[in-house]
Parts: C-alpha cells; structure tokens; sequence
C-alpha cells in the first residue's frame, strides 16, 4: 500500500504544546515519542510514502528510514481566474476547515492581537471568516459587528470577490496551504507568515512579505501598509 501524508503529524502536534503547563511538559514528550514511534511502524510497512512538500519529505524520510517521493497539490486556476476582487472594499478574508488546529490558532491569534491593531488605523475593516466547522461560541466571544462569521460557504469565490486582501496568520501547521493557492489564483492579495507560505515558490518578489510566525508587530504593520497602498495590493 501506498502512503500520501499532507502534514507530518507528530510534528503538527507538537506546535500546541507550548500551550500546556510547565508541569505537562513530561506528558509532552511522551506524547511526541508514542506518536513518532507509531509514525516509524507504519511508514515502514508502506511500499511507498508521498509528501506534498520538500520540508515534509524530509521529515518523512527521516522517520521512514528511506527516500520519500513528492506530488505538490494544486487548484484549479481555470475555475479562480474570472473572480475580481473588490480593491476598495476594506474587507479582509480568512478561510479554512476549524476542525484544523492551526486554523483555530490562526483565529485567535488575528482576533485578538492583529485586528485591534488594524483597528486603529481602519475602524471600519471588515473581517471575513469562512470555512467548515465554524465554532458557534465565536459569535459571543468575539461580538464585533465588523466580524463577519460565514462559516462553510458553497462557492468560495463570491467572498474572494467581496474581498481586497487575504490573510492568512499562520503560527503552526505543515503541508501546503490550499487556501493561499486559492487566493492566489483568484488574483488577491496574501500576506501571511513563513508557517503560511513556505510551501509555495513565490520568488522573491512575494517572499520579502513574509514574516516570522507569531510576530505580531511585524505582521500588523505589513498589513497596514498593504491596507493604506492600493498600489502594493495591485
């Protein structure tokens, strides 16, 4: 049998425990050794593994012992090409599966450190959130009227069109982000951090707007520059 893995688990989960207790901390190592051992087992009885990054097959090839082949995902451009995204509407856009925990990470990192600082400078910037498995709880934790919660949405690009920027505040995760390459193809603006966009070629006309994950001072003022330079976006 053939295995295709889009993140190298045990390293994914790792991401979050820096969020435990210090009196945790043998639990996490535990739980990082059981997971990678039970990696180990199982990639070892494939005939073949298969990444869908260079990053991710070395890590692979690591825990499996032996070369691991590469097969990028992609979207189709065909289907994002006609979308126009709205250069003057102030409106920012989030997309992902909240069952994903760098997903829920990247919320909670925009609500409640990138967008009050945008705020400031743009008191009416709009927020919009879509994807599946949309926690209810987020319409009471954060009860902004400038949010707007879409949750699943049946054609993506109608929001990519009611759009002027993509954001994608990535502190954690692997594999490649589909969401970028969406938003890159319906032609709107990304800015994210390295954990977002690492994956992806983007030359170094696009890499020198990537930031380190977790700083939030680089990534507002980034954005605010983007927010007041219609040109940058374009």
């Amino acid at each position: 049998f053939i295995i295709t893995e889009h993140n190298v688990e045990s390293s994914l989960g790792a991401a979050t425990y820096d969020r435990l207790p210090s009196w945790l901390a043998p639990f996490a190592r535990y739980d990082q050794w059981r997971y990678r051992r039970w990696e180990r087992r199982v990639l070892r009885q494939a005939k073949q593994v298969i990444a869908v990054t260079e990053d991710d097959a070395a890590l692979l090839g690591q825990l499996s012992g032996r070369p691991t082949d590469v097969v990028v995902n992609g979207v189709d451009c065909r289907h994002y090409a006609e979308v126009q995204p709205d250069a003057q509407a102030e409106r920012l856009l989030f997309v992902g599966n909240f069952e994903y925990a760098p997903n829920v990470d990247a919320i909670t990192w925009a609500m409640e450190q990138i967008l009050p600082e945008l705020w400031r400078l743009k008191p009416e910037l709009r927020f919009s959130v879509c994807g599946h498995a949309l926690p209810p709880s987020w319409r009471q934790r954060w009860p902004d009227s400038r949010v707007e919660w879409q949750g699943y949405v049946t054609d993506l690009r109608n929001e990519q069109r009611r759009a002027s920027l993509f954001l994608a505040p990535l502190r954690q995760g692997g594999g490649s982000k589909l969401k970028v390459l969406e938003a890159m193809a319906a032609g709107l603006p990304v800015v994210s951090t390295r954990v977002g966009g690492t994956p992806m070629q983007v030359g170094e006309a696009g890499a020198k707007f990537l930031h380190e994950p977790g700083d939030t001072a680089a990534l507002a003022e980034l954005m605010k520059q983007f927010i007041a330079d219609a040109g940058l976006r374009a």
